[in-house]
Formats: structure tokens, sequence, C-alpha cells
């Protein structure tokens, strides 16, 4: 198997290899430092060694957890960008499943995963399908430019067959009135946050990097990230409310603290109660 890597370094034209009987891992680096490099890398030296690492998981979440979460997603984006075996056009739940089961048997050579989270780590694929597909729509896609010029704007890690298809679907009437649709509906969001375009599990797993691998509450993500970093307020009157629900029915003050005066986390069981499903 082979997973091509096209990196972005300071040093252009510098190419880093790493390779084993089983798997060849080439990174190519162009003008600057992306994470996927440190992923191709943990990659290449675990199938050398033949060692899994040790993954929990948060069974209620179906998620992973602890000090392995980050690498557990992250590998994803590499195996991702084996873009042969993806067709881009479509949504993550029409994928092929034969593509599907060689990722979850990549994971099982990287990690010690029961196989019951099979499930659990296809829904993390699917999400993270869906934001690469977005950054390449926002970074390589512009509407006001002509057809012509958005095919010369191709990402690396796409074959031109491959980015072809995916500007005459993004060109296509059905999707841009779809596109449409989807910005009035964001726009209409009623809470603001500070994720920008990190999406939720992003967040989480840099939050449970930040405890030593502790596991994250979905209260404790919501209000990290809907006040001001520096003020330490709510950025909205709706977050806000949220927050002091939450809070009050943790039997907590207003900064979150119990009548100790110690920090305390927020319940997913409390979180559930206050915060409606369609939002983080």
């Amino acid at each position: 198997m082979e997973f091509e890597e096209e990196m972005e370094y300071q040093q252009n034209g510098e190419q880093g290899e790493h390779s084993n009987s089983e798997t060849t891992v080439v990174v190519h680096r162009e003008k600057k430092v992306r994470g996927d490099t440190t992923f191709a890398s943990f990659i290449g030296k675990k199938k050398e060694e033949k060692e899994r690492e040790m993954v929990d998981w948060d069974m209620k979440k179906d998620k992973p957890c602890g000090k392995n979460q980050e690498k557990y997603s992250g590998v994803i984006g590499v195996f991702l960008k084996q873009s042969c075996r993806w067709n881009w056009e479509n949504p993550w739940n029409l994928q092929d499943d034969n593509a599907k089961d060689w990722l979850w048997v990549e994971h099982k050579d990287l990690f010690v995963v029961d196989e019951c989270h099979k499930q659990g780590t296809l829904s993390i694929v699917g999400g993270i399908f869906k934001d690469k597909k977005g950054k390449w729509k926002r970074k390589h896609y512009k509407l006001t430019n002509t057809h012509a010029m958005n095919l010369k704007d191709k990402p690396n890690s796409l074959t031109e067959g491959q980015w072809k298809s995916l500007v005459k679907l993004w060109d296509s009437e059905h999707h841009q009135i779809l596109s449409k649709k989807n910005a009035i509906s964001r726009s209409q969001q009623k809470t603001k946050h500070t994720m920008g375009r990190k999406n939720y599990s992003q967040c989480e797993a840099e939050m449970a990097q930040e405890k030593r691998g502790n596991p994250t509450n979905d209260g404790d993500v919501f209000i990290k990230t809907h006040i001001n970093k520096v003020s330490g307020k709510a950025l909205d009157p709706f977050s806000q409310g949220y927050i002091a629900q939450l809070r009050e029915q943790s039997g907590l003050d207003e900064n979150g603290l119990d009548e100790d005066g110690n920090q305390q986390s927020i319940t997913n069981e409390v979180y559930a109660n206050v915060v409606p499903t369609n939002r983080n």
C-alpha cells in the first residue's frame, strides 16, 4: 500500500519518505508545516515496529478519548489523502464499503481497538471527510471565477479528473441552490462560537490534551467555545443563557465554581437537558 502526502513546507521541493514492506508514506514538502506530516511519520513508524497503540474509548459518545485520541483522529486525514479510494463527488454515506473496510483495517493495524468501535470510527471519518471537502471548496474554488480558473487551482492531493468532477458539481445549479440554503441556515444560528474552522471533535481533542488525556464533557467544550478567551464572558445572550443554566443545574455559581471554590465540570447529562441537540 502507498500513501502520498502533499505537505507544504518552507523548503520547497524537500521530500521525506517512510517505508517498510507493507506501507510507504511519501511526504512532499513545500511552503509550511502541516500536521499530517506528524501522523504520516507515526503511521510509518508503527508499520515498521509492528506495534499497536492503546486507545481508550468513551462508550457513551462512541468515540476515542485519552492521550491517543488526537492520533486516532489525525491518521484519518492521511488515509483520506489516498484519494483514489474515494469518490469526492459523493457524500460520506455513499462511499464504497470496501474503501471504508480498508480504512478500518488500517486503524486496527495501528491501534488496539475492538470491532464494536468500527461504526464510531467511521462516523468520525465522515465528519473529517466533509470538513476536508469543505476546506477545498473554500480555498480552491470561487463562485466569481470562471470554470477554467477554478480548474487551475487544484488541491495537490486530488487528481485532475477528481478536481474536474468536483468543480462541475459545485458549478451546477442544484448545488448553488443548496449552498444558498445552507448559507441562510448558518446565518440564522443563534449562538456564536470560537471554534473557527475547527470541528467539535478537534476542539474536544485539544481540551483532552490540555487535561493530559483525561476525557472532556460536552458541557465543558460548549462553555469554552462560547466565551471570550480574554474576558471570559459569553459571546452572545443565547450562549449566556445556556451557560447560566448549565452551571445552575450543576449546583455551581456564575463562574462555574462549587461551594468550596473549586472549578467543576458540567456532566453530559446536564448538558443534554439544557442544550438542544442540533447545536454545540
